[in-house]
């Protein structure tokens, strides 16, 4: 995945889910930790789609903050997490995204998708919702 080719405001949401896994004290920045990053970003795309979908922003920030604190944690010296697998193929799914809309950039939307296809928590959580491929890509 080319750095170059993310949008600035994905760049801003993997610089914030890195943030946000250190403060947890997790190892690796999990897809929770990037979807929580764009859901709550100011001016950004994620919250304003969900709620055109009437999903309730309270509700789905307190089910991911939820979960992100029953994520493990590393006791001891904390050292900068990395990118989690799960996270990476999410990424490189998301980079499939982009590629078949035929965008230069990487943006939240193809993030949002790929959270949609991929079985994961991210994925149970936008179910629970009723938010899915189908209905982000309409």
């Amino acid at each position: 995945m080319n750095l170059n080719k993310l949008t600035s405001k994905m760049q801003e949401a993997l610089a914030e889910s890195q943030e946000k896994a250190s403060f947890n004290k997790a190892s690796e920045i999990h897809p929770l930790h990037l979807f929580h990053a764009i859901i709550t970003q100011k001016e950004g795309i994620a919250r304003p789609i969900l709620q055109s979908l009437s999903v309730p922003f309270e509700d789905i920030y307190n089910e991911v903050s939820r979960s992100i604190e029953s994520l493990p944690k590393v006791t001891g010296s904390v050292s900068t997490p990395s990118l989690g697998n799960d996270l990476l193929t999410v990424l490189k799914d998301s980079e499939n995204e982009k590629n078949k809309m035929a965008d230069e950039y990487l943006s939240v939307e193809h993030l949002l998708l790929s959270f949609c296809k991929l079985s994961g928590p991210v994925q149970d959580l936008l179910d629970q919702f009723n938010v899915g491929y189908e209905k982000l890509i309409t």
